[in-house]
């Protein structure tokens, strides 16, 4: 519905007519409609200025460009570029000449020309030489080479290059290519990206959302209720690749049981940054609705003071809970159990355990097994699912439960806990304490991620990150072109052997050989 403006009766002039009354209502909101209508069409002629442009080039042909100075005396290369911040399309505003040993910026009131080479419009000796100031943005120092987060595409990319246009005289940052043809044009296989027919991938860069005023943290712009949308252990992969401020953000906008998802699936370093970082009543509020050995773990990472302030402002059956888990030791059973099984009574009858099962108020989240107990509350037997489905409806649970119980101790490791369901082929495996009494339930879930995620933390020898990506796409790429070389070769052979031309027997084994695959 479109938007009015209605004055209220008792200010309203008492000569105005309904007339005059309904023009002064709709006058103010079409004035705003006229500005930004203004505004889109000149957004809309700036664009396409840029997409008319003859002089659309990436930063990589850019570089190692000879510059010359009025006298035409070759004073050195192009090295980098320097662009303002805070702008729609990034002007640049510099260039940085490699000249012999030394590096210096020239400003771009002194450039007469920029194409094939670059022209200046003095002679060498009389052109200021300015130095590089810590606050300048460097395209190749600071963008190129960046990761990105896109939380749309649920990846982290790479700035491969940046396209360049002349908006209104000016050299403008227009955009930034993410794809396969940047580094092909990067390490001078342009034309092999023609061959194979792969297609810029650019992102304008109105999707860019500057984190950082220098433009030192760049990310794909995008709307975070989108997160909401992603499965919990995507999100916490992409909150390794940000700072604390970032994921602090991230956490701000999304609802607490989301948060709280997420967070169970982090590794701790991002754990203990958002617990720190957040404010401690937000904090309190995801730490909460967390399954509680997940919440004790991420307590005990931080402070005691600020523990006991984020217990404080929980619920108290919750609290309570933490610190139970609390005070079993890091690596034991007992932290790691969870406190959400369920246990009847020996003399309940089928019908009756199902009754209860859809009752129950907090449902636990896995369920494989149903525990039995005694009058004492010890544990006795035990049921799975099967046996519940299958049995009789009126049967007694102490008549087809299973008596002989494998069951772990609270202080027992977690490690003893993973051999002892992989030996049994069990999905879940009983805590009790002393007395038998049940006091939590590993899932065989959890327990084997948290073993295996203590395997991965052992060190591993990689390649350098910044070059990992960028030799796989590398390789990707050549083994393609050998691919299409081969196409090419047979589709020239089987060309010659139509046409009668006698073939070698090399030649004719290549066409026998693709012809079986």
């Amino acid at each position: 519905m479109p938007k009015c403006i209605f004055f209220p009766v008792s200010n309203a002039p008492q000569h105005m007519n309904s007339t005059n009354m309904q023009q002064q209502q709709y006058a103010q909101p079409r004035h705003r409609q006229e500005t930004i209508i203004k505004e889109i069409g000149s957004f809309l002629r700036e664009l396409e200025e840029t997409k008319k442009s003859r002089e659309i080039t990436y930063f990589s042909q850019l570089l190692g460009t000879k510059i010359y100075d009025a006298d035409n005396h070759h004073i050195g290369r192009l090295q980098d570029l320097v662009v303002t911040s805070g702008e729609k399309f990034p002007v640049v505003e510099a260039l940085i000449c490699q000249h012999g040993k030394f590096t210096i910026k020239i400003m771009w009131q002194f450039i007469a020309a920029f194409n094939t080479h670059i022209n200046l419009t003095l002679p060498f000796y009389k052109i200021p030489k300015e130095k590089i100031q810590d606050n300048d943005i460097l395209i190749g120092a600071t963008i190129i080479d960046k990761q990105l987060v896109d939380i749309n595409g649920l990846k982290v990319i790479r700035v491969n290059d940046i396209a360049l246009a002349k908006i209104k005289g000016r050299l403008n940052l227009v955009s930034i290519d993410i794809g396969m043809r940047g580094i092909l044009r990067r390490i001078g296989l342009q034309k092999v990206s023609g061959w194979l027919g792969i297609k810029d991938q650019l992102v304008p860069w109105s999707n860019i959302e500057p984190l950082h005023d220098s433009l030192k943290r760049i990310r794909i712009n995008v709307s975070m209720p989108h997160i909401d949308e992603l499965h919990p252990a995507d999100v916490a992969d992409l909150l390794e690749e940000l700072s604390m401020k970032e994921r602090q953000s991230v956490f701000k906008s999304i609802n607490s049981r989301t948060a709280a998802r997420i967070l169970e699936e982090a590794e701790d370093f991002v754990k203990k940054s958002v617990a720190n970082s957040l404010e401690e009543r937000r904090a309190a509020l995801i730490i909460e609705k967390m399954s509680r050995h997940k919440a004790a773990d991420i307590l005990s990472l931080i402070d005691d003071e600020k523990k006991e302030r984020l217990l404080g402002l929980m619920k108290l059956e919750v609290a309570a809970a933490i610190r139970e888990l609390l005070t079993y030791p890091a690596e034991s059973a007992g932290r790691f159990m969870s406190l959400r099984y369920v246990a009847i009574p020996k003399h309940f009858t089928i019908r009756r355990t199902i009754e209860y099962l859809r009752r129950m108020d907090l449902k636990p989240r896995i369920l494989h097994y149903v525990y039995v107990v005694d009058e004492l509350n010890a544990l006795a037997g035990v049921l799975s699912l099967r046996d519940i489905v299958l049995a009789h409806p009126e049967a007694l649970a102490q008549d087809i439960m299973k008596r002989r119980v494998i069951s772990i101790k609270t202080k027992a490791g977690v490690k003893d806990a993973t051999a002892i369901m992989a030996k049994y082929d069990l999905l879940g495996l009983p805590v009790i304490d002393s007395e038998r009494k049940i006091k939590g339930i590993l899932n065989i879930e959890e327990v084997f991620t948290e073993s295996g995620t203590r395997v991965a933390e052992e060190p591993i020898a990689q390649p350098l990150p910044k070059y990992k990506n960028i030799f796989r796409e590398i390789g990707a790429v050549l083994r393609d072109i050998d691919e299409f070389i081969r196409i090419k070769q047979i589709e020239r052979l089987k060309g010659l052997k139509d046409r009668g031309i006698k073939l070698s027997f090399d030649k004719q084994k290549i066409i026998d050989d693709e012809t079986k695959h």
